[in-house]
């Protein structure tokens, strides 16, 4: 028997498109455009792009250059031994791991041959394991990332935990400390920094 009922079309929502704004938030985790990108639509997006966002992720940001024409969601990589932020969204098998300050205390000791700082001072400081620990305890290097570290065989794992866990695992992060803080010739602990760099080889 025939029906009233009128058929209602049902429109399938659009698949999202990895734009500027769409790729800058997969790999930074800041989305700065108009409306949201939800959880939904970025795991899509992440699924669909990982291999091409990872690779770009973790080349050497030392070596990479910024084209000309930078655009405002232009980044740079974050650098052999990390993972973008949809990584460690989508992707982890496991929560990083909580460090206590006598664990940080032991990697400086192990790479500069003391400690920087008592542990009173890491009270108010994250304590999560570094990636490059983390990437390392779960062996989830890359091949390329096994193939960087090998060009360094003076950089231990304690170094490269120090070189993260302080920003200086890049030029910049490296810069930055002694741009804030004017290298003097009586800075004995920074001193000391620049010439564990030179010795492991990264400047």
């Amino acid at each position: 028997m025939p029906t009233n009922r009128t058929r209602v079309a049902r429109h399938r929502k659009e698949k999202p498109t990895l734009g500027p704004a769409e790729r800058y938030y997969l790999l930074t985790g800041f989305w700065f455009s108009p409306g949201e990108l939800g959880d939904d639509d970025a795991a899509s997006l992440w699924l669909d792009h990982r291999d091409t966002l990872l690779s770009f992720w973790i080349q050497d940001a030392d070596a990479y250059r910024l084209p000309k024409d930078r655009g405002f969601y232009d980044d740079v990589p974050g650098g052999v031994g990390t993972r973008p932020a949809a990584w460690w969204w989508f992707d982890v098998p496991e929560e990083r791991r909580t460090v206590t300050a006598a664990e940080i205390i032991a990697t400086e000791v192990a790479a500069l041959g003391q400690a920087q700082h008592g542990e009173d001072y890491y009270r108010h400081h994250d304590l999560s394991e570094t990636s490059y620990s983390y990437l390392l305890r779960l062996k989830l290097f890359t091949t390329a990332e096994k193939a960087y570290f090998a060009r360094f065989p003076a950089i231990k794992a304690a170094d490269w935990d120090l070189l993260q866990r302080n920003d200086w695992h890049t030029k910049e992060g490296r810069d930055r400390l002694l741009n804030n803080h004017q290298l003097r010739a009586d800075d004995v602990d920074r001193a000391r920094i620049v010439a564990w760099w030179e010795r492991i080889g990264i400047i």
